[in-house]
């Protein structure tokens, strides 16, 4: 089963994604895949494949990790980014930025990596981000990116008191993911 972990998000903050997301379609006429807000989510870790039997013992490492020292704590959605770069543009992404001094966001994605460093390799270039779009095809790359920077993302603040692991099962119409397990 393919699987990933990753922060919840309240309605205020789908909301605003999705005006975003609005904002760039009105704008375009590229081909786009978009993200749907039943799936909007902040990806802490990717674990791709795994066996079925090994759930449960990557649900345990989880459950290890000392959450009272890191959660719950604020952040605030960010900038509008690119990946892999904007000579090369396959995904259209949001950012999320601590609210405080302390950095708990990388924190928490560290401690995770941790957690699982006997099973997984360790995120070295972890960033924060929620997919908006997956592009196929941009008919003008700088006139693009023109349109997407002058596209204001409000900063909204919210809780991160909790992740999930997911799995993601691909279908036609998109990824549907479905909570295995809550932190």
């Amino acid at each position: 089963m393919r699987t990933f972990i990753a922060i919840p998000l309240p309605e205020e903050v789908k909301q605003e994604l999705v005006r975003v997301q609005n904002k760039i379609l009105l704008n375009q006429k590229d081909n786009f895949k978009v993200s749907t807000v039943k799936e909007f989510h902040f990806t802490l870790k990717f674990l791709g494949e795994i066996e079925d039997k090994d759930i449960e013992k990557i649900k345990e490492l989880l459950k290890a990790i000392k959450l009272s020292k890191l959660m719950p704590f604020e952040v605030s959605l960010s900038n509008i980014g690119f990946f892999p770069s904007e000579n090369y543009i396959k995904v259209i992404w949001t950012g999320i930025e601590p609210c405080e001094k302390h950095d708990r966001i990388n924190e928490l994605q560290k401690n995770i990596d941790n957690a699982l460093v006997s099973r997984f390799k360790k995120d070295l270039r972890f960033h924060a981000h929620l997919t908006l779009f997956r592009v196929k095809f941009i008919k003008d790359r700088k006139q693009f990116i023109d349109c997407i920077k002058k596209i204001h993302v409000k900063p909204v603040k919210f809780k991160v008191d909790s992740f999930n692991i997911y799995k993601s099962t691909l279908t036609p119409d998109g990824p549907v993911h479905e909570v295995l397990g809550k932190y």
